[in-house]
């Protein structure tokens, strides 16, 4: 089963807008994990929302942050897992610089800021899927 690799920072609303992002996923053959917030990473496993996490407060993500800093093997490798990254993060910043640098599959930037919108938050997270998937869930479920 391919693999995909969610990163969505942000509060408990933020990553809950997601849910269809997840479900998009899901529907279209892939184990979804999210880079996030620990708390919602439980949250999301106990409510079979998602597939497994890590944290983005994780300490061996600490280098993704910085300029110039060696990456181990062990966090480039899980990197490396996924077939597909999508990364609701600044396009401009230090971390998703890094992170292109050590996957080595299609990551997606997709920037978190949507001032002056017309359409739906949730819609606007499933912008970078609808390329790609004929089968886009719209509507979030928790079962």
């Amino acid at each position: 089963m391919k693999q995909a690799l969610v990163i969505r920072g942000g509060s408990l609303g933020d990553v809950l807008l997601t849910l269809p992002v997840f479900q998009t996923l899901r529907k279209n053959g892939f184990k979804v994990e999210l880079c996030g917030r620990r708390e919602y990473i439980e949250l999301l496993l106990n409510l079979s929302c998602i597939d497994g996490g890590m944290s983005l407060d994780n300490i061996r993500l600490s280098p993704l942050f910085s300029e110039n800093t060696e990456i181990d093997l062990e966090i480039r490798n899980y990197f490396r897992k996924f077939d597909l990254i999508i990364s609701y993060t600044n396009p401009s910043e230090i971390f998703t610089a890094n992170l292109k640098k050590v996957s080595s599959c299609k990551v997606i930037i997709h920037p978190p800021s949507y001032e002056n919108l017309k359409i739906h938050i949730s819609d606007y997270l499933l912008l970078p899927l609808e390329n790609l998937f004929p089968n886009i869930e719209r509507i979030p479920h928790i079962e």
